[in-house]
């Protein structure tokens, strides 16, 4: 991809060109070439024609803001793609993942594994693992109408933010990453 920003012959800010020849007044071109992720610039005068010394530095700052606007342009567009990357799944998007599967997990923090079987009928087995201990749930899971994952066991409810970021699916709770699930299987797994 390349395209090309014309100069005028005449300004306050670029000065005149002139051909050695004959004194002539033309105007000159910029081009921002972008290609295999990089991005060149080039400049100068149609065939014979030279900038003067003053001018040579006008286009070197002009050079310098031109390289700065494409950067910042590029940057910008590269965060809007990043943000793009990361999204709530949806509450139908959540029981299509979660509906009968064994999904395998690690806490984001703390060092905990887990193991839970997300059953049809709304219920879940979990195995969770601790340096120190192993320990066996049950309850019942859902999908409110917020779009969170919901886990009710011993009279307390959880819910959480599942979300996809580049293709791994994490839990959050508000804007905390909590867990990280890494693996989802077919059928109860836990036995």
């Amino acid at each position: 991809m390349s395209f090309e920003l014309p100069l005028p012959t005449q300004s306050s800010h670029l000065g005149k060109y002139q051909d050695g020849l004959n004194n002539s007044k033309t105007g000159s071109t910029i081009a921002i070439i972008i290609s295999n992720g990089h991005i060149d610039l080039a400049y100068g005068l149609t065939h014979d024609w030279w900038p003067l010394k003053e001018e040579k530095r006008t286009m070197k700052l002009l050079n310098k803001r031109i390289v700065f606007a494409v950067l910042a342009f590029g940057l910008i567009g590269t965060s809007q793609v990043a943000l793009a990357e990361k999204r709530d799944l949806t509450k139908d998007e959540i029981i299509e993942m979660f509906s009968d599967k064994t999904v395998w997990g690690n806490h984001a923090e703390k060092g905990r594994r887990k193991e839970v079987y997300f059953a049809p009928d709304g219920t879940f087995r979990q195995r969770r693992y601790s340096k120190r201990d192993t320990w066996l749930n049950e309850g019942k899971w859902y999908v409110n109408d917020e779009n969170l994952l919901c886990m009710e066991k011993n009279g307390e409810t959880k819910c959480r933010r599942v979300v996809d970021k580049n293709g791994k699916i994490k839990i959050y709770k508000g804007k905390k990453h909590v867990w990280n699930y890494t693996k989802f299987k077919d059928g109860n797994k836990l036995r």
